[in-house]
């Protein structure tokens, strides 16, 4: 490998360890000689970190977008039970009527008030 230059797919091999044990000392020579091919393999070294970098990023954004849709799910799934409760538990105007003459309270139609008032 020392008489021609390795092509691009032999740094990205190289970088990720995917380059076959055979051809791995005959680059590293050539590497080692040739300024060139020295600064290719450091650029796809540091262009192989930065996309692991991104990747594991990636990958835990990912997690904290699913947390957080989760729990803003249960958040809106708590927001409607506690708003039908509160809309099924409201007593109604008409109901609220009947429930004061069922308790015996007196209603100013029917006379009971001006009696309890003079005494009678």
């Amino acid at each position: 490998m020392s008489e021609r230059h390795p092509d691009a797919a032999d740094f990205v091999l190289y970088v990720m360890d995917g380059l076959p044990a055979a051809r791995v000392g005959a680059f590293e020579a050539h590497a080692a000689t040739c300024d060139a091919c020295a600064a290719a393999l450091v650029r796809e070294a540091r262009l192989d970190a930065a996309m692991r970098r991104v990747a594991f990023v990636s990958a835990r954004s990912s997690w904290h977008r699913t947390v957080r849709a989760t729990a803003c799910g249960a958040a809106g799934v708590v927001a409607m039970a506690a708003a039908v409760l509160l809309w099924f538990d409201r007593p109604s105007s008409a109901a609220g009527s009947r429930d004061a003459t069922a308790c015996g309270q007196m209603t100013l139609g029917d006379g009971a008030a001006f009696e309890a008032r003079d005494g009678g």
